[in-house]
């Protein structure tokens, strides 16, 4: 007799070449063929890769997945935010040297405004004001133990740049309509980019008021308000003359208060206690 195998042997049957699984070869998906399944019977296995690759491959294509006022909102907020470091960087240096390159920033500025510039110099200005305003208190105060920061400071200057970043582009959209021109005849967006962008050269300047010389300080906030200024002239000038000619002059103006407001409360505000 024969003797039997142990999967015999338990009642079971012999696994035939068919019925092993080759460890040589995994099992891989299979791509659905996109009919209907058979016998009501559910879909085939797609596949890890099939799964990953099935979702919109793009940002542009999920922005236009989502539907209604969200969509339209991040589709907005993305034209407003798209831009790359290197263009950043081409417009902060422009900023704080605003004599060279003028027409070509004009028209840069004017096709392509960003809101992302703008917020981070905003901010950073922000920390840079208060930060250097109670180290420059520090710096002087003979009883370094008897100090303590203000914090107060931060508040202050948040209100005064954030506060006018957004006033500004206002009061000049109020001056229109109360003109009786058109509210959409200037580029508020391109208003708005060029402004914050302005606002770059009080970083340095709040570094350099950092030496305790009252005269170096004063040249620092002179050359701050210039170099803004001239920035906004060369950048705007041009657009306010063809858009809005009866109040270029205006909102010029009404920028350059803006910047006379920042440097003077941060030179006088800020160091009211010290030189």
């Amino acid at each position: 007799m024969v003797p039997l195998s142990g999967e015999e042997a338990r009642g079971g049957q012999v696994a035939t070449e068919a019925d092993t699984v080759s460890l040589r070869e995994a099992p891989r998906g299979v791509m659905d063929s996109g009919g209907p399944p058979a016998g009501g019977q559910s879909q085939g296995f797609r596949g890890f890769g099939g799964m990953l690759t099935s979702g919109p491959s793009s940002l542009e294509e999920r922005v236009a997945g989502v539907e209604g006022w969200a969509g339209s909102w991040l589709s907005y907020a993305q034209q407003l935010f798209d831009v790359s470091s290197d263009e950043v960087l081409k417009r902060l240096k422009l900023a704080l040297v605003p004599f060279q390159g003028q027409e070509d920033a004009a028209n840069d500025f004017r096709t392509r405004p960003d809101f992302y510039g703008p917020f981070w110099v905003a901010t950073t200005s922000v920390l840079f004001l208060a930060a250097t305003g109670n180290f420059a208190r520090l710096l002087e105060m003979e009883d370094e133990q008897s100090f303590k920061s203000d914090f107060s400071l931060v508040s202050v200057a948040a209100s005064m740049i954030y506060g006018l970043l957004v006033a500004v582009p206002l009061c000049a959209r109020l001056g229109l309509y109360c003109s009786g021109q058109s509210v959409d005849c200037i580029n508020f967006k391109q208003v708005i980019c060029v402004y914050g962008y302005s606002l770059t050269p009080l970083i340095p300047m709040s570094v350099i008021c950092l030496v305790p010389m009252a005269v170096l300080r004063w040249i620092a906030v002179l050359c701050c308000l210039v170099t803004s200024l001239a920035f906004i002239y060369g950048t705007l000038s041009a657009d306010l003359a063809v858009e809005a000619p009866s109040l270029k002059w205006k909102v010029l103006g009404l920028f350059c208060g803006a910047h006379v407001i920042n440097v003077m409360v941060y030179r006088i505000y800020f160091f009211h206690s010290i030189n």
